[in-house]
């Protein structure tokens, strides 16, 4: 049975309690990310997890082109269709595109990687490249599946799957590889079995149902599926530019400094990935089928009081974790990384300060979706994409990795900022400018505060002890911000 209503007298009640609900699936991947991490980076060479980083990249390109336009307005229409007499319909039209998709996804991903290891001279190991190619197959299913969880408020079902995919599907890549050797491949095999093992939950929990991928499709989900067609596709589109900011980095990197500075890279850009990921993946969760049914509800104005909550409550927490990375991001990463990863530390801040501004541009786009102008969010996307592109096409070659941290900081505000700017025209996306007001300054005195107790002889020698001070330093300034901030006169409540 689906879960209540999330037309309720106080969404903002409503949102925070799924976010706590969502919380342990990140809560839980994160901490097998993190110890994945630390496996990661003892055991595979900066090299071999280099080519292990561009082989996810390349999913993260070809899943939105095989599912994800269809997984974005699975969730977006899901309530109009279901309760109704076309839900039925909307089921069967789901059922055929994910067949279809998956049966596309096989001859996409087998030809590919044939074709990249003939292309490489056999420099690419095959196995990791249909390892890779497994993972895009089962994604492209679940991924046009899974949004159907969260906006029949099933948290439960969503959280089992989440978490088991996630945590599951490392553990059994870590297993493979001390059974049967350290090959970066079992990775990549480890995610695609479990997956795979848990795909048959996932359609069950979501009521769909397989069927053979050439079966004939009924009038009703033939205009479901156009539906889909028409809203989806400018999504594919954003979701794929989205991937050229978030990975195509490291393409570059590969050209002028190798796989080896890749490896470094991405083992430090995953480590705050996750860090953010703690906030964004439990609020956007939370927050996309409340804010739909508001809309379809005709509440508009109820939707743009909630989506101004959901912003506060991600800016206070989004500047905490950058915050905290930029004040103690040097010694956490001589703690957990192995000596051939640990230089990557200083792009912890500046790639947690763009994956913060994207995400927070990704509630403010809520008003786009709303009216169904996801062309503009391409147009957001690309231009984004481009200065991303020139950015790291012009500073990597001259400054190395880094430079491409920085690079995407500068893309992703660009981004929010656009974002900002059309919603103006549509539902406004309110700012919480009074607390960056007051936030903001608390986290720089916070940094600095952090510093200056981490550079004292007797804390300098310990990584431990100065990531503990530093910590306490950045905490209790921070903190000092909060409670301003719940002093001022008419903050909304």
């Amino acid at each position: 049975m689906d879960g209540q209503s999330a037309a309720s007298p106080s969404p903002q009640r409503r949102f925070l309690a799924d976010a706590g609900r969502y919380a342990p699936i990140t809560l839980a991947r994160a901490g097998a990310s993190l110890v994945g991490i630390i496996v990661f980076s003892r055991v595979f060479t900066a090299a071999a997890f280099g080519q292990y980083s561009l082989v996810t990249a390349a999913i993260g390109v070809l899943v939105p082109l095989l599912g994800e336009w269809i997984a974005q307005p699975v969730g977006r229409y899901f309530n109009e269709y279901k309760p109704g007499p076309d839900a039925e319909a909307f089921q069967d039209a789901v059922a055929h595109l994910a067949s279809r998709m998956g049966t596309l996804a096989v001859l996409v991903a087998g030809v590919g990687a044939l074709l990249v290891w003939a292309w490489s001279g056999e420099a690419w190991p095959l196995s990791l490249l249909l390892g890779g190619g497994a993972v895009v197959v089962v994604q492209s299913v679940s991924v046009l599946v899974s949004p159907i969880l969260p906006a029949r408020f099933l948290t439960t079902a969503y959280r089992n799957y989440t978490v088991a995919t996630g945590v599951g599907g490392l553990a059994l890549g870590l297993l493979l590889v001390m059974v049967l050797g350290r090959q970066v491949a079992w990775l990549a095999w480890g995610t695609a079995g479990m997956g795979a093992l848990l795909l048959p939950y996932l359609l069950r929990q979501a009521q769909v149902r397989l069927v053979v991928p050439w079966s004939r499709v009924g009038q009703a989900a033939k205009q479901i599926q156009r539906r889909f067609w028409i809203y989806g596709a400018p999504m594919t589109i954003w979701y794929l530019l989205g991937h050229v900011l978030y990975s195509g980095d490291r393409y570059v990197i590969q050209a002028f400094w190798g796989a080896a500075a890749v490896g470094v890279y991405s083992i430090n850009y995953n480590l705050v990935n996750r860090g953010i990921g703690l906030v964004t993946v439990p609020l956007a969760t939370a927050s996309w089928p409340i804010l739909m049914r508001q809309w379809a509800d005709g509440e508009h104005r109820a939707a743009r009081t909630t989506l101004a909550h959901m912003t506060e409550t991600y800016a206070l927490v989004g500047v905490a974790l950058v915050g905290l990375v930029a004040a103690v991001g040097q010694p956490v990463t001589r703690l957990l990384l192995g000596a051939a990863f640990q230089s990557g530390f200083v792009i912890l801040a500046p790639v947690l300060g763009g994956l913060v501004l994207r995400a927070g541009a990704n509630l403010g786009a809520k008003s786009l979706e709303f009216h169904e102008k996801t062309r503009w969010m391409v147009w957001d996307s690309a231009a984004a994409a481009t200065i991303n592109l020139g950015l790291n096409l012009w500073w990597v070659p001259r400054y190395g990795f880094v430079a491409a941290a920085w690079a995407a900081l500068a893309a992703f505000g660009v981004y929010a900022l656009l974002i900002w700017w059309q919603a103006r025209r549509l539902l406004p996306w309110d700012l919480p400018t009074r607390l960056l007001a007051l936030i903001l300054p608390a986290a720089l005195l916070g940094w600095l505060a952090a510093h200056g107790m981490e550079s004292l002889p007797a804390i300098a020698a310990s990584p431990w002890l100065q990531t503990a001070a530093g910590t306490a330093a950045f905490g209790g300034l921070y903190a000092v911000g909060m409670l301003a901030w719940r002093r001022v006169p008419g903050r909304p409540t």
